[in-house]
């Protein structure tokens, strides 16, 4: 598979138009659409461009060995999760944070067994 290729299997997992992934990465729809019939060279800028806007892993992209997206570490999932909570409607999960922010140790153990529980719970449903 061809790096023209992968671009657009990446877009059809992401389901983008090529305006709307064009527009992510600050391409025409036209540069796109040569990128994926491979008629454009994709640059290195390019490559840098994709993988940061959508945690592309670089080895897939480049050559198509490895996972498609990177792996994201613990820290970089909980700084994940807080940026969607920044934009997020739903009130009651912050509430629910800031007072757990508030909580001593003890309380905040008791805390994580019983969201524990409750996950639990939820996925034998």
């Amino acid at each position: 598979m061809t790096i023209g290729l992968r671009i657009k299997s990446l877009r059809d997992m992401l389901n983008l138009s090529m305006q709307a992934f064009g527009d992510k990465i600050k391409m025409t729809s036209s540069n796109i659409s040569k990128m994926e019939k491979d008629l454009r060279i994709v640059t290195d800028r390019t490559i840098t461009l994709i993988c940061s806007e959508f945690s592309v892993n670089e080895e897939w992209l480049r050559t198509g060995e490895g996972e498609m997206f990177k792996s994201l570490t613990d820290d970089e999932k909980f700084a994940e999760l807080l940026g969607e909570l920044l934009v997020d409607e739903n009130e009651q999960i912050r509430e629910i944070i800031m007072k757990a922010v508030e909580l001593d140790e003890d309380y905040l153990a008791m805390l994580n067994q019983l969201i524990e529980g409750m996950l639990n719970k939820q996925l034998k449903k």
